[in-house]
């Protein structure tokens, strides 16, 4: 079996080559390919009986997985929030601003950590795999973690206050500065062009 994997934040990809004959499990990250269409292969489906003896199990309960308001795996435009916005009750500076711009909201792995978004928001290799055409990284430095849920070639705008944030390499533009300073004025600004 050959496969191929992103690394370094998807700036390289390594082929790999594995000896699968005594068996393997393979895992593939949500969102990472598209299935294909049903196509009515017309074959008879054919229930058996398995007969598994519960030696050594036993039920504990169904958890259900959690499911967020939005699917971010969906979106075309993402505004996705990390540490920058320093305190829950900035959360609506985030979400006005991502209204106005017909996006939906998206974080990296400390919000979720700090319980202030779910974890279906989660964007990155804990967390979504995401396909945007315009994504936004408001106050996210870039760990390789967090782009590693970053799929095709988003348009990438950033704003961050440390100007040597790994996010600006992936970057199609860059601002140097506080969030909670920029997305007001970008929101004002995009209020005046709506008129």
């Amino acid at each position: 079996l050959t496969a191929v994997r992103q690394e370094y934040s998807g700036q390289v990809y390594a082929k790999m080559d594995a000896d699968v004959s005594g068996g393997a499990v393979i895992t593939v990250r949500p969102g990472a390919f598209a299935g294909d269409e049903a196509g009515g292969a017309g074959g008879a489906v054919e229930e058996k009986a398995a007969d598994v003896p519960a030696v050594g199990r036993k039920y504990l309960e169904t958890v259900a997985a959690e499911v967020g308001d939005v699917d971010i795996t969906k979106s075309e435009v993402l505004l996705s929030i990390g540490r920058g916005i320093e305190s829950e009750d900035n959360l609506e500076v985030a979400f006005d601003l991502a209204k106005i711009m017909g996006a939906d909201v998206s974080c990296s792995r400390p919000i979720v950590d700090s319980k202030w978004l779910e974890h279906a928001r989660q964007v990155g290799t804990s967390g979504q795999t995401v396909k945007p055409k315009v994504y936004m990284a408001m106050g996210i430095s870039g760990a390789f973690q967090h782009l590693g849920g970053l799929k095709g070639n988003p348009f990438i705008v950033a704003v961050n206050k440390n100007p040597k944030a790994p996010i600006f390499q992936v970057a199609d533009v860059g601002i140097v500065g506080d969030i909670l300073e920029i997305m007001p004025e970008m929101q004002e600004k995009l209020e005046e062009m709506k008129g």
